[in-house]
């Protein structure tokens, strides 16, 4: 079987040229093109266990930035609630019922823990993955001087 596009009928389309043409000539006749395109046109023709046949796209085409756009909302909305949940756990657990404040170390292992990881790097953070993060360790040590400051302003 050869394929053949629709201008065929009529010869070569006159924007291509005559080595373009004779390529998709001997494209169409590549026994491997053949099976290829035979078997991807079986795919399409399929019919489910429930009868339904052709699947046909209903709501156009959706570019890659809209993709990622959707992809970011759903995962700040994940991270937001996170987030929310984790201060309102504090605040309620707090002495004095102050609205507790999460610090930016324990935001981002909230973002770490909620964004989807993708050949081990966390999606949407870019060349971050390759900054060394901020250990707990290093988060209590500036804690630490942090108050010891504030101790010394104190007693001054």
């Amino acid at each position: 079987m050869i394929r053949q596009c629709r201008c065929s009928e009529h010869g070569k389309p006159p924007e291509l040229t005559k080595e373009v043409w004779d390529g998709l000539t001997r494209y169409w006749r590549d026994p491997d093109s053949i099976r290829v395109a035979e078997s991807c046109s079986a795919s399409r023709q399929t019919v489910d266990g429930h009868g339904h046949g052709l699947m046909l796209h209903s709501t156009g085409q959706k570019p890659h930035a809209g993709v990622r756009l959707n992809m970011v909302r759903a995962n700040l909305q994940r991270l937001g609630c996170r987030v929310e949940d984790r201060q309102t756990q504090l605040t309620q657990h707090s002495t004095d019922r102050l609205p507790a404040t999460l610090s930016t170390l324990e935001v981002d292992r909230i973002y770490e823990a909620v964004v989807p990881k993708k050949k081990g790097r966390t999606l949407g953070i870019g060349s971050v993955n390759d900054v060394p993060r901020a250990t707990s360790s290093y988060g209590q040590r500036l804690d630490d001087e942090v108050t010891q400051l504030h101790n010394e302003l104190d007693s001054t």
